[in-house]
């Protein structure tokens, strides 16, 4: 699952769904609940997700949660709620780099 500003986001989905065609992509939409989308997104390999949509995932979704160059372009208290999400949401471990 790929979280990340729009702009980034729509190249993302657009250079990997190109690269990857044998894939199964969730492309971003909007939703207001996660039971909206649980069944089709469990059915994909990609997902594609604006950063304020991880709100409606629920604690422990995910085995693993990476952060890359993120941290530096937040407020101090936009820092402390992305980690604490990024700890409520994974069950395995996160890397922040």
């Amino acid at each position: 699952m790929i979280f990340d500003v729009p702009p980034a986001l729509y190249v993302s989905e657009r250079y990997l769904g190109a690269v990857l065609p044998e894939k199964r992509v969730f492309r971003f939409r909007p939703f207001s609940r996660f039971a909206e989308i649980e069944r089709e997104l469990e059915k994909a390999d990609i997902g594609f997700f604006t950063a304020n949509q991880i709100e409606h995932f629920p604690d422990g979704y995910f085995d693993i949660s990476i952060s890359v160059s993120a941290l530096h372009e937040m407020r101090g208290n936009q820092i402390a709620h992305f980690l604490s999400r990024m700890s409520a949401l994974t069950t395995g471990l996160v890397y922040l780099k």
